[in-house]
This record gives C-alpha cells, sequence and structure tokens, in this order.
C-alpha cells in the first residue's frame, strides 16, 4: 500500500531563502552520502553563485535576488523564533513572489503584542495574519490524520498536504473498485470534524509513486553537521520550477 506523507521542504544552507517552512530538528546526513567542508570565502562564492541562478531561474536581477534573500534571511530567524516560542500559534509563513517584498507570517487566534514586537523588530514589514483557525503543527495533524482515515476506508494511492495559506488539507485519491467514486461520498465517510477545511480530490490516475533523490552533500561548522549544500530540483508537473 502507497501513502505519501506531507510534502517535506528541505532548507539548504546554500538556497537563497525563497521558501519558508516551519522549523524542523536537524537530522544526521545519509550513510555514505559524502562530507563537504566549508573553509573561508566558499561561502560567499557559493552564494554569488546560488543568487545568480535564483535571479536567471525567476527572471530578476541579481540584485533582487540579493534582496529576496536578504529579506529571507531576517524574517527566517524571526519566523523560527515565533514557531518555536509560539506553536500553538504559529501557522505558517511565506515569502513574497515578488523580490525583496513583504512576508507574511500567519497566526492562530489573536496575534499577541510580543509576538507582534518580534516580527515587527525583523525590519522587513512582515504582514502579520491572524484569527487562521489552525496552528501549523494542528494542520500538518489533520493531513496525516486524514490520510490514514482514507487509507482506512480501503483507497491505496493517497497523497494528503495542507496549504498554510488558507488552513485546508487537500487530499488526491485514486479510485478503486467497489468503493465511492465521488468526493462527497467519500467525505460523508469521515466526521464533521475530520472533513472540515477539507478539499477532497477523486482520479482515476496514480497520485502515488516510489521515489527517491538524493543531492547535496553534508556540509560542516567546525567540524560537527550543519546542514547539506544546495541541489536542484526539477518537476515535470505544471507550475513554477521547484
Amino acid at each position: 500500500m502507497k501513502y505519501s506523507r506531507i510534502p517535506l521542504v528541505i532548507a539548504s544552507c546554500a538556497l537563497a531563502g525563497t521558501v519558508i517552512a516551519a522549523p524542523a530538528a536537524a537530522g544526521s546526513p545519509s550513510a555514505g552520502g559524502g562530507t563537504a567542508v566549508v573553509h573561508g570565502a566558499a561561502g560567499p562564492e557559493a552564494l554569488t553563485t546560488d543568487l545568480a541562478l535564483v535571479a536567471r531561474g525567476r527572471g530578476w536581477t541579481v540584485e533582487e535576488a540579493a534582496a529576496h534573500h536578504a529579506v529571507a534571511e531576517a524574517f527566517g530567524k524571526v519566523q523560527q523564533e515565533v514557531a518555536a516560542k509560539y506553536p500553538d500559534a504559529y501557522a505558517g509563513a511565506k515569502l513574497s513572489d515578488k523580490p525583496g517584498g513583504a512576508p507574511t507570517l500567519y497566526v492562530k487566534g489573536k496575534a499577541g503584542d510580543d509576538l507582534l514586537t518580534r516580527v515587527r523588530a525583523a525590519g522587513v514589514g512582515a504582514e502579520v495574519v491572524d484569527n487562521r483557525p489552525h496552528s501549523w503543527l494542528e494542520l500538518e495533524e489533520r493531513s496525516v490524520r486524514l490520510n490514514h482515515r482514507l487509507a482506512g476506508l480501503g483507497f491505496q494511492d493517497v497523497v494528503t498536504s495542507f496549504d498554510e495559506t488558507t488552513s485546508t488539507v487537500e487530499a488526491v485519491v485514486t479510485r478503486r473498485p467497489n468503493l465511492p467514486a465521488r468526493a462527497e461520498q467519500v467525505l460523508s465517510r469521515l466526521s464533521a470534524e475530520e472533513v472540515r477545511d477539507v478539499r477532497l480530490t477523486m482520479t482515476d490516475a496514480d497520485v502515488a509513486s516510489d521515489e527517491a533523490a538524493f543531492g547535496g552533500m553534508a556540509v560542516q561548522d567546525d567540524g560537527a553537521f550543519a546542514c547539506t549544500s544546495g541541489w536542484a530540483v526539477q518537476t515535470s508537473a505544471p507550475g513554477p520550477p521547484a
């Protein structure tokens, strides 16, 4: 049986900060993956290269890519602080699609004064959108639970994810013989709480596949594992490059 967990966002030291996700605990590098040790000017040189690649991929100038990176760096720090200190309130974050544009922080319930002060201190003009119905952790839990519930109904090809900008849990399910074929029929078998803020799509095509990818090398800082080096990912699905 194939399950697809919530899509993971892989953060890299060398990336120009174009995606923000809730902070995750650092793990150990894969066995046999090799180690790259960064010394001296390699960091700035790598950043310059990455900014040029981001600029080319997005149709920006290098200066615009650098401005976007600066915002991502500053906002990323406060975003991690808020997620760590207010896990029940942190509901996600998003960078602007425009280079150097104001990012957005999503908050469950009313944003408190301390949280607002921390965001303002970043100095990037971030917009705080509060009164969201679910925290990031709740969205993650709801997505995983929905995946398990759909599998429990007998579906074998299930992908679930969530959109923190809309607080919506999304599922795509491959139809199976002798099981409900329409989304409303499937949802009727779940509780009212389980289907709240859920969007379900039924399809005859395969939606999950067993795949693996490897990229980047382990990067050490003073002899200790810090992160992985940047690596490019290209998707064949419609939409902007990954």
